[in-house]
Parts: C-alpha cells; structure tokens; sequence
C-alpha cells in the first residue's frame, strides 16, 4: 500500500463522517413541552413554605428541599451523577471570626498610636488574614474609572503600602454616568480588588464626610458580604480616629474629600514629610520617612 494514499483516506473517512453527522444534527429536532408558569409558581411556593425554614444550613426544611428536588430530577428521567445518587458535597463559607489578637497600630515619627478594635476600627470578613507593616498612601477614592477618565492611583506608588481611601465614590460620577445612583466603583469588593491589582498590601476605608443625621459608625463584623479572601487586609476606620494622620501633612480628610468632590479629579498623596530624623526602619526614601501602619488581622473563614 502506498503510504501517501493511508492519510487521505483517513481524511476523507473523517470528513463523510463529520458532514453526516452535522446533517443528523440538522434534520433532528427535540419536542419540548409548553412551558407551564403554574408548574413554576408551584415549585417557589413549595420551597419558600415556612416548614422549609429558609433552607439553612443544618435545617430540616433544607432536607426537604434535597427530597423534593431529588424525586423532580428523577421524575424527569434524569440519570444520578452526584456521589449519593443526585447528591453531591461541596464546602461553603459562611462566615469568618477573628482570631487572636488583631491590631491597627499607626506610627508617626516616635509617636505610635493603637486603635480600639470595634470601636475606632474593624476588620472586614473578607480580609486577608496576615501581619503588614507598610508605609501610608492616600489614594482618595481608591477608584480607577476608565469610562470616566479617572483613576485615583495615577500618580502614586501603592506597591507593597497600606492604602487609605474614603467610602463611596466621587459625587461627579452621577453625571458623568447619567444615573443618579452609585457605580460598581463605589463598592468596597471593587475598591479592595483595585487596592490588590494596584500591589497594595493592606486597604483602610475612612467614613469622610458624613449625611445629615449620619454617625461616624463602624460596619458589623461579618454584615458584609464578600470572597473568603479579597487578597488584601482590608479594615474600616472611623473618621474621628484618622483625622490626625493628615495634619502633619498640612491637609486635612475635609478639605480632600471636597476638592475630589467639586472637581473630580483626583487628590492622591504619599503621606511622607520632609524629616532630619532617621527611623529604625527604612523606607523608599530614607531621607523622607513615612506614617507607618501596621496591621494584624488573623481572620479565620468558618466552612461547612
């Protein structure tokens, strides 16, 4: 046999192959019944009947819904696939708690000054857990909005810093987007990802100005939904207790977050100062030290 000849043989055998079955696929069609919006409706009102307890985790309505669910897959003719027939384990997490001792500790020449867990600042659930010391940044918003010509860490080095920002975004967004509400930029998940996209280490997110009526309050640890690990330690400080870190600056969160607001241009800044003094640690600039930061977080997810 010619050795030449095997290979276009094959190729034809593949192409009469493959053109009589796209021809199957075009001739063969799948009966599907009329959708039935009572059958529907049936099925919500079964698995939100208050016997199914919200189907928590560790409820007996949870089971019922397994059963329910179950008997409908094999009423359909659908074949098992699961470890136990239709079943299949997975973990989810569900919360976090913090563990151990944690600490957000600000350093500003030989002045060190503690904030009070719970009551000046607190881890976000979905932190990374670790220990970082890290010079400061300020990074306004902590947004970078393309659509809108805007990015908060033009300018700025934020690699291997702590990044301080505000809550929320910059008032001028509204018009630009043609939409009164806030954007994804807003959003504390997105600022955390861009703070990690942008290498910093560790996020703290200041209230800044507050509404009419509005207390400097902490979020609830846990209230807040997210990644088991947003790849950053990410706390919330109250503004009370950050104001000082912008004094030996000569600018002050009020005056930043109103310029941002008025213009929307951003106001980002490395907090270092001109200093004679040499610190026991070093920095980018050793002639120029910065307000050090240091964060302890041991948040610990809970899986089930």
């Amino acid at each position: 046999m010619n050795k030449a000849s095997f290979p276009r043989r094959t190729f034809w055998l593949s192409l009469l192959l493959s053109v009589a079955l796209a021809a199957t696929a075009t001739t063969t069609t799948t009966q599907l019944s009329p959708a039935d919006p009572q059958r529907y409706l049936n099925d919500i009102r079964t698995l939100t009947e208050p016997k199914m307890e919200g189907r928590g985790e560790g409820t007996k309505g949870l089971v019922r819904a397994e059963h329910i669910l179950a008997d409908r897959y094999k009423s359909l003719g659908l074949e098992p696939a699961g470890k136990r027939g239709y079943l299949q384990s997975f973990t989810v997490t569900t919360g976090a708690k913090l563990k151990g001792k944690n600490h957000l500790v600000i350093q500003n020449g030989e002045t060190k000054t503690s904030l009070k867990l719970n009551q000046e600042y607190v881890p976000f659930s979905f932190s990374g857990s670790g220990v970082v010391t890290a010079p400061l940044v300020f990074a306004g918003y902590g947004v970078t909005a393309e659509e809108f010509g805007y990015d908060d860490y033009a300018g700025i080095d934020a690699k291997d810093r702590i990044v301080v920002v505000l809550r929320y975004e910059p008032s001028g967004f509204a018009a630009k987007s043609g939409n009164q509400g806030l954007t994804t930029h807003s959003q504390n998940i997105t600022k955390a990802i861009n703070a990690r996209n942008h290498g910093a280490r560790g996020l703290i997110l200041v209230n800044g100005k507050l509404g009419d009526g509005e207390e400097d309050l902490l979020t609830r640890f846990g209230s807040v939904s997210g990644p088991e690990n947003v790849g950053v330690l990410f706390a919330q400080a109250k503004t009370a207790a950050t104001e000082g870190w912008f004094s030996p600056t000569g600018k002050s969160l009020k005056d930043l977050q109103e310029q941002i607001n008025s213009t929307t241009k951003p106001a980002s800044f490395d907090y270092r100062m001109p200093c004679m003094s040499r610190w026991p640690w070093t920095s980018r600039a050793p002639t120029q030290p910065s307000i050090m930061c240091w964060l302890i977080f041991p948040v610990r997810p809970m899986n089930t």
